[in-house]
């Protein structure tokens, strides 16, 4: 080897002692501890004693505590506490009674069937009616509420009838206003106000094609036997502007009008 290379060599060993002899570690970073909460399945610790009254109180334990040196950007979780139940609403109050409307009584200017059972509808329909209706019309009730015989009493009343005036007419009428079922069913049985009764009753609770206002205590037969043509068409004309319903009878001769009213008036 040269002597020029051993130089060099000795050169470069001396700068790396030197290098190392020069070197030294960097201070260790410094650990800051902090002391965290149970994890929330663990088994709840052993409860504290109940701090005297003189003492400050504990932080809450549902917050981290970091210790001493904390640093602002060590993260800080909090768990809320579970929310309180909410408080039941108030009950709604009760409904205020409604206004029970005066009970009326049959118009000035009208007579009436003895025996008839009225509606509190079929009194203010009936008002209504008179007023609509010239003075010099004639309003004449002959029926309001019927019960299961007392509608087969009509009924029976106008088949009666329609057969004296022709025969086979009776069973006729009785299509053309109750329809074909109901005929059926009471021509079956033996003529009388028991048997069409039953009949009636039996029809109408079971909704089998059979109705009739009287029986809803919605309807009124007017009479119009005394009446004339005009007379007759003033009545109809009156009893579509207060909101009725006419249809012409002819066994016997009756203006029967639907009012669509289901109280009683006792």
């Amino acid at each position: 080897m040269s002597r020029r290379t051993s130089a060099l060599f000795l050169f470069a060993g001396s700068a790396a002692l030197l290098a190392a002899l020069s070197y030294s570690a960097p201070a260790r970073a410094e650990v800051i501890p902090y002391r965290r909460r149970p994890r929330l399945d663990s088994p709840s610790p052993t409860p504290s004693p109940t701090p005297s009254p003189t003492s400050s109180p504990s932080p809450s334990s549902d917050v981290y505590e970091p210790s001493e040196g904390f640093s602002p950007w060590s993260p800080s979780i909090s768990v809320a506490p579970s929310p309180s139940p909410a408080p039941a609403p108030a009950p709604f109050p009760p409904p205020a009674p409604r206004p029970v409307p005066s009970r009326l009584g049959v118009p000035e200017g009208v007579t009436v069937n003895p025996g008839v059972k009225w509606t509190q509808g079929a009194l203010a329909f009936v008002h209504k009616l008179r007023a609509a209706v010239p003075s010099s019309v004639p309003i004449h009730i002959n029926s309001v509420v019927r019960t299961p015989e007392s509608q087969a009493i009509a009924m029976l009343d106008k088949y009666k009838y329609a057969e004296s005036r022709s025969p086979g007419g009776g069973a006729a009428d009785l299509r053309q206003v109750y329809g074909a079922k109901a005929e059926s069913f009471l021509s079956a049985r033996p003529y009388t106000v028991d048997n069409w009764a039953r009949v009636v009753r039996e029809l109408h609770d079971s909704g089998r094609g059979f109705t009739t206002g009287h029986l809803a205590g919605s309807a009124v037969d007017v009479k119009i036997l005394d009446l004339s043509e005009s007379q007759v068409q003033d009545l109809k004309s009156a009893v579509y502007r207060v909101g009725g319903k006419p249809s012409l009878e002819s066994s016997p001769p009756h203006l029967h009008v639907d009012h669509f009213s289901m109280v009683v008036l006792t």
